[in-house]
């Protein structure tokens, strides 16, 4: 979505017209709408000879001249087997934490999760795995390990998530961060963090065409910063 909002603003200076398809529309709607030029479609069903586009709804649009794709990233690992590994419509599992192999709990894939502040989890997954293997707290058992997973898989089923969007913890980040930290031992974000993380999305979402070039609006939001030297 970020890259196809992205693409749909630069492109929008130079053309006559950009359709942008996706599902959730009404969320790319609200990225778009200052831009007089760019329509926000459903999914596409089919391309015809013609230049015209047709969606899953029968609509026709176009003609267009080209076609650009944003859909995001594969999750490939053809260099492990998939006695360890298998990836389900971009879903990787088992892992537990969106993180640890459960069959071979010496290997981690650090950096899966998206729509993230990407550094800070990292950080603390490469952290949370380190203290793992040097020893400093326990793993829950096997079978407790892939509750968990179900558990998790079970509840983002439920809310309506498609399984390629598993590794997309968006708010949830935060919570995720903490439950590492409190796992290995570390210390949580602190409170100013999430703040200004929240800031910076309603920044994004006050001004979709012109974030990057305006300061950071956080008034409400990010009161209380971290001290200079402080470990924070």
């Amino acid at each position: 979505a970020s890259s196809g909002a992205d693409l749909s603003q630069e492109i929008a200076v130079a053309v006559e017209r950009v359709y942008w398809c996706g599902s959730e529309k009404a969320a790319r709607l609200k990225k778009t709408e200052h831009l007089k030029n760019v329509t926000s479609c459903g999914t596409i069903r089919s391309l015809i000879d013609d230049g015209r586009i047709e969606l899953e709804d029968r609509t026709l649009i176009g003609p267009v001249d080209s076609l650009v794709f944003a859909t995001g990233y594969h999750y490939r690992f053809r260099f492990l087997s998939e006695h360890l590994i298998q990836v389900r419509d971009n879903w990787v599992t088992p892992l537990y934490q969106d993180l640890l192999c459960i069959t071979q709990p010496t290997l981690a894939l650090i950096g899966l999760p998206f729509k993230i502040i990407p550094f800070p989890i990292f950080q603390i997954q490469a952290r949370w795995f380190a203290r793992m293997l040097n020893g400093e707290f326990d793993l829950p058992t096997v079978s407790r390990m892939h509750e968990a997973k179900d558990a998790r898989a079970e509840q983002l089923r439920s809310a309506g998530i498609l399984q390629r969007n598993y590794h997309a913890l968006d708010n949830e980040q935060y919570d995720y961060y903490d439950r590492l930290a409190q796992e290995c031992g570390d210390s949580p974000l602190p409170d100013w963090y999430r703040e200004l993380g929240q800031a910076a999305r309603r920044h994004v979402q006050r001004w979709p065409g012109c974030f990057r070039d305006r300061f950071l609006d956080v008034h409400g939001a990010p009161t209380r910063y971290p001290q200079s030297g402080s470990p924070q």
